[in-house]
């Protein structure tokens, strides 16, 4: 997935942890191709199973890595006393397009489908880049650009500027979504 990101727009956000920092000269290249990067804590800690002081500590941690004001919580959870200490600092980014390109249990078509559903202009689309993902990732990742391309959508990187201009979407939940919160 690292090497796409290098070889090919559209630009993209991501939202590394552990694994890509053993690979600075990756990480390197990803920035220098014109994607941005935000912290997602050093060893993508669970904010409702970490105790606050230990969750700051790990997105510090990972802070020494990544040069960014944006964070977006792993699994999307932080307790509220997390919460409050991390908005003096970043600008917490959330989705509203979760791919479950993760999910062993949805195939690739029913990952696209699910982005192809719910996407609409704005939204924030969350696709993983692991082992487990990649099969379902690279396949409804693919399929969603070249949708989205044809009908004349713009992809971009989350700056600053692109989130000062965001307007909010309305919720839009899948019954797949709802049952995870």
């Amino acid at each position: 997935f690292f090497f796409l990101m290098i070889r090919r727009p559209p630009r993209s956000t991501l939202f590394p942890y552990t694994t890509l920092f053993r690979s600075p000269h990756i990480y390197k290249k990803i920035l220098d191709s014109g994607h941005t990067a935000g912290n997602h804590t050093f060893s993508h800690m669970n904010g409702l199973k970490s105790g606050t002081e230990e969750y700051i500590d790990n997105i510090e941690k990972a802070s020494k890595y990544i040069n960014s004001k944006l964070f977006r919580p792993p699994h999307g959870r932080m307790k509220s006393s997390q919460q409050i200490l991390i908005e003096k600092e970043y600008n917490i980014i959330l989705w509203d397009v979760l791919s479950y390109d993760f999910n062993k249990k949805l195939n690739k078509i029913t990952c696209f489908n699910n982005v192809k559903h719910f996407t609409r202009p704005g939204s924030i689309v969350v696709f993983h880049d692991n082992i487990k993902a990649s099969n379902n990732m690279f396949y409804a990742l693919t399929q969603t650009l070249l949708l989205y391309k044809e009908d004349g959508y713009k992809f971009e990187a989350l700056t600053e500027d692109v989130i000062k201009n965001q307007i909010p979407l309305p919720v839009k939940k899948s019954k797949i979504f709802t049952g995870f919160f």
